[in-house]
């Protein structure tokens, strides 16, 4: 994924897993090209990068001066640079930009562009992208197959993908990093990532909140990565775990429909009931995705403007409940990767103007000074979907149009445009710095579009209310009067439009309306059925419902990562007394997803914080914290629990047990061979350690008289009878090693691994291991 390939948004809000639009136009998972003759393949001649109906569409928009039409048009016909990030947040990050230096100082670049297989790639070496801050992030214009398969390039490939795999390095477009930095983030915040998979954004926000926290510090905030594909919520699950955080949350819900939590302080006649809400939401929408036609070239064959058209609502509602579950004085930030005004100007038009009392675009030019940027556009025309020739206004559109055409896909007044400061928007083209087509807008709540009421103490029976995102609720009893305005309505209504009645305009959130309205009712179920009342309706109806209920339950279970506390009686105590962790070690921090308790996660105070919160399960949690503990059944009496490398991090500031400190030379062999006799320990006192010790799961560190870096290495492992085992990855493995011992030839990581395995086969007996069979998953 280079930035957000393949949204795949068909039917309602997500679509299809073919079919075109979305982050990147056509893809999911269509077919693909072949001759159909298994005997032989023929190569498919390209598609031609051609769209007349896109090209007329946006010259008649005006999006690029005429004297620079051609030159945007010729770029985006040329295939994208590969450009990846280094994670601020890595101990090697200096040496990683060494590398990327140095590893293309003694090759000749013209001789190996000759070795290319395709006869329009130029090779440059990797060079830092010049707009994105500390030489963090780099690009090079070679293509990823070609990069694969260039033999003097095979190695670097390699480097790359192992330091991806470890979270050292995460690919993705130039474009798709802006958001982020517009972002602001800060390791105190709470933040939303409202549309997120594949994740590339969600780890910078990441490593944002880390990058001031060290090694092994947590930050106090948190990062929500939500999607409405539970299959890309696996995938963002996935990509998130090489980041190894414990401050990460992963939701399923549709982005328009987020639930809002509350927290309740105060008791009595003074319970109040606050909701929490977010410093810094990223709303990076469903989109056409014609600025990716770069790397997505059946945008050049699909491209329609019925695409923007059929996605405004969409985004509209998603960027509008954004707003509502942003906190007073935090930052949304909208983004697309389309180039069409209909999905970028008009709706930030239309969201400015339905709360004009509480958000206002700021300006961002102070924010990556070196990036080639446009201002958003004060003026734009709307198209018929199909006819080419035909376009409307707000006057001449006929009334069997208005669903299909909403006022809010018109442009403002000159006027209101003026006011809005729609030039405060960012427009990124493909011809200025080599990238992709991207919108991007940085919006600052300055007030507060509902106020919290009091409750009644008994509200704590309420229970959850459904999401429902056009709910028509009653006036709420609160200090001000709250107007609940649906998307259908913000999209019906055109940005500088007034408040109906003079009323305070206000957009409660989805949820906060529902509860807020059906609070009360639910209150006085509650105390109907405390003074024995006989509940109303049919007794075998509501025995049906209660099954339905629990047969909710039982699938939600089987379809979401639920952490509970740790039920295991005197689990917390056996892993604090045989890890030695000490009383002070935040143990309220350990979750466990089953009531077997087999993986433990250690999550921040912020998660817990919101998993309390989420006490009536209105969350969709696909992932929470970082997996820090294992069972790992033995058939002896050893501790059955084994640390988890991704977790080690969290876990060193308490950990006072277990530990076998390594020289260079012994750290060296282990780190290559992955397993080896602890009697052959040289380093001093290492094997008597080890022998004391006893068996189970030991952490190797290196010691810091033989390591200059500024955090600690350490490895994961298991002590048997007699021998040594890694729990760590080959490609983790392998990353490392290249950061501690230093890069070798691929011929001799292979001779080594090969050696390894023969020496292991040599020293270690059949009865050791047996005994590493049974021990060692």
């Amino acid at each position: 994924e280079m930035g957000r390939n393949n949204r795949g948004r068909g039917n309602r809000n997500r679509g299809g897993r073919g079919g075109g639009g979305g982050r990147g136009g056509g893809g999911g998972r269509g077919g693909g090209q072949n001759s159909g003759d298994r005997g032989g393949y023929e190569k498919w001649p390209e598609l031609t990068k051609e769209s007349p109906t896109m090209e007329a569409y946006y010259k008649e928009q005006k999006i690029i001066a005429p004297e620079k039409w051609d030159a945007f048009l010729a770029a985006a016909r040329t295939n994208l640079p590969t450009t990846f990030r280094i994670s601020p947040v890595v101990a090697f990050a200096d040496d990683m930009k060494k590398k990327l230096r140095s590893h293309f100082a003694d090759l000749k670049i013209d001789e190996l562009a000759k070795e290319m297989q395709e006869d329009d790639e130029r090779l440059r070496a990797p060079e830092p992208i010049a707009w994105y801050p500390d030489e963090l992030a780099w690009g090079m214009s070679i293509s990823k197959k070609a990069l694969k398969k260039t033999p003097a390039l095979e190695k670097f490939h390699k480097y790359l993908v192992a330091e991806t795999e470890t979270g050292n390095i995460t690919r993705q477009e130039a474009v798709s990093m802006i958001p982020p930095l517009f972002m602001d983030v800060e390791p105190h915040h709470r933040v939303l990532d409202m549309c997120a998979a594949p994740g590339s954004k969600t780890s910078q926000c990441l490593e944002f909140l880390h990058a001031k926290c060290g090694a092994t510090g947590v930050p106090a905030g948190v990062v929500i990565a939500n999607d409405a594909d539970l299959e890309r919520c696996s995938m963002l699950t996935h990509q998130m775990k090489r980041i190894n955080s414990p401050s990460l949350v992963v939701l399923h819900h549709e982005a328009q429909n987020i639930p809002m939590l509350w927290q309740k302080s105060g008791e009595g006649a003074s319970l109040t009931r606050t909701p929490m809400r977010y410093d810094r939401v990223l709303a990076d929408v469903p989109c056409s995705g014609d600025g990716t036609m770069r790397k997505n070239v059946d945008v050049w064959r699909k491209w329609s403007p019925a695409q923007g058209l059929g996605l405004h609502k969409t985004q509209l509602m998603i960027l509008a409940r954004a707003v509502e579950l942003c906190e007073v004085g935090g930052v949304v930030v909208y983004s697309t990767c389309s180039m069409n005004p209909i999905e970028n100007e008009s709706v930030v038009a239309a969201a400015l103007g339905r709360f004009r009392h509480c958000l206002e675009l700021e300006d961002t030019s102070s924010v990556c000074p070196s990036l080639i940027r446009h201002a958003g556009l004060h003026t734009w025309r709307v198209r018929d979907r199909k006819e080419p020739d035909t376009w409307y206004t707000p006057e001449d559109l006929p009334g069997n149009l208005k669903q299909i055409y909403p006022a809010s896909v018109f442009p403002p007044t000159p006027e209101d445009a003026a006011a809005l400061h729609l030039e405060r928007c960012v427009r990124i083209y493909p011809h200025d710095q080599d990238t992709g087509g991207f919108f991007i807008c940085k919006l600052r709540k300055t007030a507060d579009h509902m106020v919290p009421k009091k409750l009644d103490a008994t509200a704590e029976a309420a229970p959850a209310a459904d999401v429902k995102m056009d709910a028509a609720p009653a006036p709420a009893a609160a200090e001000q009067e709250e107007v609940k305005v649906t998307a259908e309505d913000a999209a019906a209504a055109p940005a500088g439009a007034p408040a109906a009645d003079g009323k305070a305009e206000v957009i409660s959130g989805n949820v906060d309306a529902k509860m807020e309205t059906e609070g009360g009712e639910a209150v006085v179920g509650e105390k109907r059925k405390a003074e024995g009342e006989a509940p109303a309706g049919d007794d075998k109806k509501e025995a049906q419902t209660t099954e339905k209920k629990e047969e909710n339950k039982k699938q939600k279970k089987s379809k979401y990562d639920i952490l509970i506390p740790i039920s295991q009686a005197g689990l917390v105590d056996r892993l604090s007394q045989f890890y030695g962790l000490g009383p002070e070690f935040p143990s309220d921090q350990l979750f466990t997803s089953s009531d077997t308790g087999n993986k433990i996660y250690f999550v921040s105070g912020a998660v817990r914080q919101l998993l309390a919160a989420d006490g009536k399960g209105q969350l969709h949690t696909v992932h929470a914290g970082v997996k820090m503990f294992e069972k790992n059944p033995t058939k002896n009496e050893t501790f059955d629990y084994r640390l988890r490398q991704e977790g080690v991090a969290y876990l060193l500031p308490w950990l006072t047990k277990r530990i076998v400190k390594l020289d260079l030379s012994d750290f060296s062999v282990l780190l290559t061979k992955r397993c080896m006799l602890f009697l052959d320990l040289k380093t001093e006192g290492a094997s008597q350690a080890c022998e004391e010790m006893g068996g189970g799961c030991l952490l190797f560190m290196l010691n810091s008289d033989e390591w200059t870096g500024s955090n600690s290495v350490y490895l994961a492992g298991w002590r048997g009878t007699q021998q040594l085992t890694l729990f760590v990855s080959k490609l983790e493995a392998q990353a490392l090693s290249h950061k501690v011992i230093g890069t070798k030839s691929e011929e001799q990581d292979d001779a080594g691994n090969a050696a390894a395995a023969s020496e292991v086969k040599v020293e270690v007996t059949a009865e050791v291991t047996a005994e590493v069979t049974a021990e060692v998953t």
